[in-house]
């Protein structure tokens, strides 16, 4: 699932919470245009959530959602793509 954080009435948190209720598997990819550090504070999305910053390329979706699918075969959480600019 993709979703914004940020919605008019419910969160993005609160639909993957819903939808995992049902679907406890279900791999989450959230996107926002506030800055990760707001979106990961208190309150807000768990530190181990995918995240994809606004704006984002084409190139950087595919590899997001790519890397949420993979998830599952490899036994761990990808990379927010803010941290992986910020390596180099």
């Amino acid at each position: 699932m993709i979703t914004d954080v940020v919605m008019p009435q419910m969160n993005g948190k609160e639909l993957a919470d819903r939808l995992q209720g049902d679907r406890p598997l279900l791999p989450v990819l959230y996107m926002s245009g506030y800055p990760d550090t707001e979106i990961f504070g208190e309150g807000g999305l768990p530190a181990d959530s995918v995240f994809l910053p606004k704006p984002f390329n084409i190139e950087d979706l595919v590899q997001k959602v790519q890397s949420v699918l993979d998830v599952g075969s490899q036994g761990s959480r990808p990379q927010r793509i803010s941290d992986k600019k910020a390596q180099g």
